[in-house]
């Protein structure tokens, strides 16, 4: 079955964990639930329970979200490296 949804589906990889392990790891309480994730795959985002992708409203949310950390990684960009001192990273 998932191989018939994914035939649908382009620019996507099909990851399977038979294991769970990733479920438990990242605190999965129920399906589907779909996580968010910034480029350091820090989640930034969580929705537990079905999606309508296309809606207006999600597209918005969407756009809104990738403005806000693209504003954080250019102000990130913009300053020095935090320096090592004693054993402490001490940002300037």
């Amino acid at each position: 079955m998932v191989q018939e949804i994914m035939g649908c589906i382009q620019n996507l990889a099909l990851y399977i964990d038979p294991s769970a392990k990733a479920g438990f790891t990242l605190k999965v309480v129920g399906l589907p639930v779909t996580l968010l994730l910034d480029r350091e795959g820090q989640e930034i985002g969580r929705l537990v329970g079905p999606a309508e992708w296309e809606t207006p409203e999600m597209v918005s949310f969407f756009i809104k979200i990738i403005a806000k950390h693209k504003t954080i990684a250019n102000k990130a960009a913009h300053q020095p490296p935090p320096r090592i001192a004693g054993g402490v990273i001490a940002a300037k």
